[in-house]
């Protein structure tokens, strides 16, 4: 069984998370949301065979009022 897991960027919009980009390695994924201004998730998309089985949240970065 071939498997890979990636890692999401998704930021909030006007009240909808939107996905920014998708990268295989975490440090990749967290330096492009660390430079986002916005309230920013990293998701770990897990897959076999080419269909998703898992998905879950790493981490979230929210801007200070």
């Amino acid at each position: 069984m071939a498997q890979y897991e990636h890692y999401e960027v998704w930021v909030l919009g006007i009240g909808k998370w939107t996905r920014k980009s998708s990268w295989r390695d975490f440090e990749v994924a967290w330096a492009v949301a660390s430079a986002h201004a916005g309230p920013v998730r990293i998701i770990r998309a897990m897959y076999e065979n080419g269909t998703e089985v898992e998905r879950k949240i790493v981490g979230e970065l929210r801007v200070a009022p």
